[in-house]
Formats: structure tokens, sequence, C-alpha cells
């Protein structure tokens, strides 16, 4: 599959309910001419961003767009977080786009919950000439991009990236797990101990009620299994995007 700019909705986007630390990761992982991309909208000396999506393409009310939405946040979560070390965030205002006029906001409330991540800010690389004059190199999608591409293209990513889109505890990431197992995608991504050991522990401690499944002698710790699922998810999305395009 090879890599394309995708044209996003040019009616619709969704506001995001970011943390201030996270603006500039998200601004800078999500930009144009990629799908989706961040626009930051400047409105009555105040300033927001907004997630500009083809996901949008075709919906005809606010609350279609809101509802789209949150899938797709919820893809992008997971995404930003593997690859940014960014928060959640939360979607908010519709944002209605016309050729007229300033773009509309229409509210939609929704909670919001933070954590204590380190964030992984990207560098930007100059490259220059003999002489010194910067060469203008031309845009690629960031990794986020192309995890919510491989996502568009392959029901089983989205489902995984769901299930992974904040702090996943034991059932979400066997979920995530299924997911992935079940698509066939970078089986080899896991081995067949690491496999065992996971659904072990996942069993003993959360799907089946105490004492069914019994504990392993070293149970994987919670945040093994995170680092698991999420590296299995990054391969699986690299195989989806280097398969021929569909």
């Amino acid at each position: 599959m090879s890599e394309t700019a995708m044209q996003a909705s040019n009616h619709w986007g969704v506001e995001l309910n970011v943390i201030e630390p996270d603006r500039d990761i998200w601004t800078s992982l999500l930009k144009p001419p990629f799908d989706p991309y961040i626009e930051e909208i400047h409105d009555e000396g105040a300033s927001y961003l907004a997630v500009r999506s083809s996901a949008f393409d075709g919906l005809t009310t606010q609350l279609d767009v809101h509802t789209k939405a949150k899938g797709l946040i919820r893809c992008l979560n997971a995404a930003m977080a593997a690859n940014a070390g960014a928060d959640p965030v939360t979607p908010g205002a519709v944002v209605e786009f016309s050729q007229i006029g300033s773009p509309k906001r229409h509210q939609f409330i929704e909670g919001q919950s933070f954590t204590n991540r380190s964030r992984f800010y990207p560098a930007e690389l100059t490259v220059r000439d003999a002489e010194g004059n910067i060469i203008e190199t031309p845009p690629v999608a960031s990794k986020a991009q192309d995890w919510m591409r491989a996502a568009a293209h392959h029901p089983a990513v989205a489902s995984a990236m769901e299930y992974l889109s904040d702090n996943s505890g034991w059932g979400a990431l066997y979920n995530a797990y299924e997911a992935l197992d079940s698509s066939g995608l970078a089986l080899k991504a896991v081995t067949g101990n690491k496999r065992r050991l996971f659904t072990q522990t996942a069993n003993a401690l959360e799907r089946h009620r105490k004492g069914k499944v019994p504990l392993p002698s070293k149970p994987m710790p919670l945040w093994e299994a995170r680092s698991l699922i999420t590296g299995w998810l990054a391969c699986a999305a690299n195989e989806v995007l280097q398969s021929p395009s569909e």
C-alpha cells in the first residue's frame, strides 16, 4: 500500500480537548496533506485545535459527526500514546466549515481524564546542500498518521487501537489480543511463550472468576502486557501498510 495524501472533509471538523503540554505534539505529528490532520482555528481572540478527516465525508448532521469522531479519536489516542507519549484527548465541539464566514462550533460535552506520560517531542530535521542552503524535503506522514491509515484499511487494526486508547486494563488488552490474533496479522511478533504467559495472566486476574485459572508463578506485569500488545499492533499496522493497494 503506497503512501498517499488523502483529502479530508472540507465541511466538518471536531474540536480536540487537549492539555496545553500536548498541543505542539498533536499539531506537529498530524499535519496536512495526510489524513487525519490538525488545524488550528482562531476565533474571537482565542484559538483551538480541530481534527479534520475524510472519515467525516458524507455525514450530514452534527450528531453523526460527533458519533463518528468518538471512534476516530479513540484510535488517534492509541496512535499518539504509542508514538509520542501523548495523553488521551476527547472530542469537543463539532466544527462546521462553510465558504462564508467563520467556522461554527456546535457544543457536545465529554468528560476528560489525564495521565502522566513521558512525551516524545518530534525532532525537526533540516537538510542543507554543500553551500549551506536549506533543501526543502517533501512532507511525509507521521507514524500516528500511518497507524490511522492502517486502521482505515483493516478493521482488526482499528479494533485493537480502540481497545488501547487509554491506560488499558487486562480486559481491554485481551480484547486487543483477540482482534490481532484472529486477523492473522504479524503473528510472529509475539512468541508462543509470551502468548501463554499473557493469556494465563489475563485469565487468572480478570477474565475468569478468582481461582478458576491458576496464576503463573511469575505473572506478566500489566506494563509488560501493554508493551507486548502495542508492539504487536505496530507490527500489524506495518504489515497492512506494506501490502499491495486494495
